[in-house]
């Protein structure tokens, strides 16, 4: 086996500062983490977290996902989703069964889930309308068609 030295030398401050304020991925992530946490508080009385509402609305808005198409309209992988969908088959707000062959699962909201976003809809509306309101209806608008367009990027 083959040792390694680790040199000691420091990166250059100039070049981390174009990364922080350049790069794509920084800058999403930053305000994805910034976003998540005021959604995280005002889905708190409704016992969710952000990524739980999405798992939950994207369930009720379909019937028969499997997981792995569930994973793919999430833009999630299905590791992530499984790990992520845990919680809310442990609370019976989903259930996960067999899907229509052997190698699939098929993932539907409980009444429990439904309840659930019964309470978490207000909750929701009126952070998305305090977002909104904050930027700017125009702003908004031109945000969200440029996170489209960003994710259609990403897929090309």
């Amino acid at each position: 086996m083959r040792a390694y030295t680790l040199v000691s030398m420091t990166f250059p401050r100039d070049v981390c500062r174009e990364i922080a304020k350049e790069c794509t991925l920084f800058a999403v992530r930053s305000v994805s983490r910034a976003v998540t946490q005021i959604y995280e508080e005002a889905l708190a009385p409704a016992g969710l977290k952000a990524t739980q509402l999405s798992i939950l609305v994207a369930a009720a808005a379909r019937d028969g996902w499997t997981m792995s198409t569930l994973a793919g309209a999430l833009h999630m992988d299905r590791t992530t989703l499984t790990r992520n969908a845990g919680p809310l088959r442990r609370k019976d707000l989903i259930r996960i069964g067999a899907g229509r062959d052997r190698r699939s699962s098929a993932v539907e909201i409980t009444a429990r889930g439904h309840a659930v976003l019964h309470r978490a809809y207000p909750l929701w509306r009126e952070t998305q309308r305090r977002i909104i309101s904050r930027l700017g209806r125009r702003r908004w608008t031109s945000l969200i068609g440029g996170l489209s367009d960003l994710m259609k990027a990403a897929r090309a």
